[in-house]
């Protein structure tokens, strides 16, 4: 995902309102750069859900980007991971 905005999007009973990156049960990579993640609320991880259950993998690497103003009901409102997820954040 390059130079996008992820903004002002909701679940209500899920995770990751914003971006949800499933790699359960499989795998998933997920490349986010120049973009910015804001505004989206969800059950659990507001802004981006590494999800990497049920002997899944996922990889997530944030680059000159921003995840902030999310909103989780739950627990985590930025980045938040299950399982052997994985993610890596530069400038």
């Amino acid at each position: 995902m390059n130079s996008c905005a992820v903004q002002n999007n909701s679940t209500q009973y899920n995770y990751g309102g914003g971006v949800y990156n499933d790699g359960s049960g499989g795998g998933a990579t997920l490349s986010i750069l120049n973009s910015i993640v804001s505004g989206n609320r969800a059950y659990a991880s507001g802004g981006i859900f590494n999800d990497a259950s049920y002997g899944g993998s996922a990889t997530l690497s944030l680059m000159n980007s921003s995840v902030d103003g999310n909103v989780a009901y739950h627990s985590e409102n930025l980045v938040a991971a299950r399982a052997a997820a994985s993610s890596t954040t530069g400038r």
